[in-house]
């Protein structure tokens, strides 16, 4: 069985970030972790800074989240986009996250590793694999197509779960599908870790 990461991302906002009835809804789902997102609107472009900056997680809140997942006896995590966040997350959480969009920030990617902490590490396509074999690192193949088509996932859990094999390394799946079929396979297929976007 693998280790299903349930991932809040930005449905909270809709509800005043009430967190505890995602968090439960992540225990009951059968995950063993929840996760949230620490990026700021300025990470992204300006036509989208309006809209992300009400999905922006209150960063005050993240030892609660932290205190609620150990409530629900569930690691907690979240994806980092800065050098706070990252503070924040080290501090408090269990585990971090470098998103797809991050997977390039070298300044990002050298500060994480010189925490010594369980750290996941999204990659669009297996060349921006760092291939390290230490068990504090795990990569996540994924597409960053939201949502992404399942057939289309379950073409690249097949050709990255090949090169993952040939490496010998552990890896997982962060899955952007609308259903839980791409899950099953990147189970069946030996994907370590499973990260999945709950609503």
């Amino acid at each position: 069985m693998s280790y299903l990461i349930a991932e809040l991302g930005s449905n909270p906002a809709r509800y005043g970030w009430k967190l505890e009835p995602f968090i439960r809804a992540a225990k009951e789902a059968g995950a063993q972790a929840a996760k949230i997102q620490l990026f700021r609107a300025e990470h992204f472009p300006v036509a989208e800074r309006a809209e992300k900056r009400k999905a922006e997680f209150p960063r005050g809140r993240v030892m609660e989240f932290a205190n609620l997942c150990r409530k629900y006896n569930l690691e907690s995590g979240a994806s980092i986009f800065d050098a706070e966040a990252t503070e924040l997350a080290a501090r408090y959480l269990d585990f971090l996250k470098l998103a797809a969009r991050e997977q390039n920030n070298e300044d990002l990617i050298r500060s994480v590793f010189f925490l010594y902490k369980k750290t996941y590490r999204s990659v669009t396509d297996t060349r921006f694999s760092r291939q390290i074999k230490d068990a504090n690192y795990v990569e996540m193949f994924t597409i960053s197509e939201y949502p992404t088509p399942t057939l289309k996932a379950i073409l690249a859990l097949f050709r990255s779960a090949r090169f993952y094999k040939k490496c010998k390394q552990v890896w997982g799946w962060s899955s952007h599908t609308t259903g839980g079929l791409d899950c099953w396979f990147a189970t069946k297929l030996g994907a370590w870790v499973i990260e999945k976007h709950l609503c």
